[in-house]
């Protein structure tokens, strides 16, 4: 889908998205279209607890709260994963950038 679809499935994105200026986001391009497609030919989403994907940019932030928007992944505790992030990449994380409110950390700048 991915190879042979994938930009007509953009079209079809920007002409039926209600999300205004999210058209070509990934994530929701990804969620709203391309895995939906997948899934009409048969194909079958398998969610498993002790994985986890957590967004990079190419600024070097990372953000770090993916893995808790739906509850804790096993293996990837608030206590841990800045070191899990720095141990993946391979270099230190110079900075955290916290929610004011909670002091929760969202990003990682690696």
């Amino acid at each position: 889908i991915w190879a042979t679809q994938r930009f007509d499935l953009i079209e079809h994105r920007v002409r039926q998205a209600k999300d205004e200026g999210y058209e070509m986001h990934s994530e929701r391009f990804l969620d709203s279209t391309v895995l939906p497609t997948m899934e009409a030919l048969g194909y079958h989403r398998h969610m498993n607890k002790d994985i986890c994907f957590v967004r990079t940019r190419t600024n070097g932030i990372v953000m770090v709260n993916d893995c808790f928007a739906a509850g804790v992944t096993r293996g990837f505790l608030k206590e841990n994963r800045r070191e899990i992030i720095i141990e993946a990449l391979g270099r230190n994380c110079s900075e955290e950038i916290t929610d004011r409110d909670d002091n929760t950390v969202f990003y990682l700048k690696c």
